[in-house]
């Protein structure tokens, strides 16, 4: 049988319809707000602890951990991966939130912060949109997933075997990237208006029906026509949302 995998409501996750409210086109990576990288003294309640998390083809993630200091009871750990960096670095250095809300601090969770294969402080290759491929043999943002949350059950002290993820726009991005063959301990992912990548003829649809425009064909430097990534960016937004509205607008 299937393991179901809740997708939680509100403030904690708002899983976006394809191309509804809340959905972005694909936006260039750049560096998170300031603020979120402001250091703030939470090491009164938490403890922090940095990892180099090796996943399945060798490749380091860099991982912040934050372990609440009452260890008189197991806590769910609560992962965010994102390419906006999990700083400040250092075992000292903590950031302004350590989860989506004071309250959650306050209840206990084990927080991680991960930086995506790529980005700072993690080794490999960044993809700005990686998608998924069934099975074993090839890495993806699933992959990276499960082998990171088999790693924290494993090795970090205090958790109760059961691993959460959330997320906004590109972090919202991994929350959902992670639920194809995610691992069994993920039991709850919050993908809140996560980033996607429009079909390119749906756009030229759009822009020849409300402003009377053409998007140029793609061409290769030997003339010839560059297949349509409509199909392969559907096939994208079908991964992540489990549906496919997407395939409905490819002719």
């Amino acid at each position: 049988m299937k393991k179901a995998v809740s997708v939680v409501p509100g403030w904690l996750g708002i899983l976006c319809v394809v191309f509804g409210t809340g959905c972005s086109a694909e936006p260039a990576v750049q560096d998170g707000p300031s603020s979120d990288l402001e250091s703030v003294d939470h090491s009164g309640s938490y403890e922090k602890r940095e990892y180099r998390i090796e996943v399945r083809d060798g490749v380091e993630l860099y991982t912040a951990v934050y372990l609440p200091r009452d260890t008189t009871r197991d806590y769910p750990i609560l992962l965010r991966r994102t390419p906006y960096s999990c700083g400040p670095y250092g075992p000292d250095g903590f950031p302004r939130r350590l989860g989506p809300s004071s309250v959650m601090e306050e209840e206990g969770y084990i927080f991680a912060c991960q930086d995506v294969r790529g980005r700072y402080m993690s080794e490999g290759q960044y993809d700005n949109m990686r998608p998924h491929v069934a099975g074993d043999s090839t890495i993806d943002e699933s992959s990276d997933t499960y082998d990171t949350v088999d790693w924290m059950l494993a090795n970090v002290p205090g958790n109760n075997g059961k691993v959460g993820m959330w997320g906004i726009s590109y972090p919202g991005f991994y929350a959902a990237a992670a639920l194809p063959e995610a691992h069994p301990a993920l039991v709850a992912s919050s993908p809140q208006a996560p980033i996607a990548a429009p079909p390119r003829r749906l756009l030229a649809e759009l822009l020849a029906d409300h402003a009377g425009l053409r998007l140029p064909e793609d061409r290769a430097d030997d003339g010839s026509l560059v297949p349509d990534a409509a199909a392969s960016h559907a096939r994208r937004l079908q991964v992540l949302h489990g549906v496919r509205p997407a395939l409905r607008l490819v002719r």
